[in-house]
């Protein structure tokens, strides 16, 4: 069993996606630095192979409570 810290340590810390990953360099995020960056490269639960598992459920849980709502009213 992996333990989830290692995870999310692993995926932070990525030599691929941060260059001198180990190192504080906040200027990497100063002016239009952080736009040559790919959007996705830290996206942990919202996109990618990480998606979150019960997004698609909330998903439809909406719309059907939004549908049952507008329902109820006479346009």
């Amino acid at each position: 069993m992996i333990p989830v810290l290692a995870l999310i340590t692993t995926s932070r810390n990525g030599i691929t996606v941060w260059s001198g990953s180990k190192e504080f360099k906040p200027e990497r995020f100063e002016g239009d630095k952080h736009h040559e960056m790919d959007p996705y490269s830290f996206t942990p639960f919202s996109a990618g192979p990480r998606n979150c598992i019960g997004l698609n459920f909330a998903q439809n849980e909406e719309k059907v409570l939004i549908a049952r709502i507008v329902e109820r009213y006479a346009i």
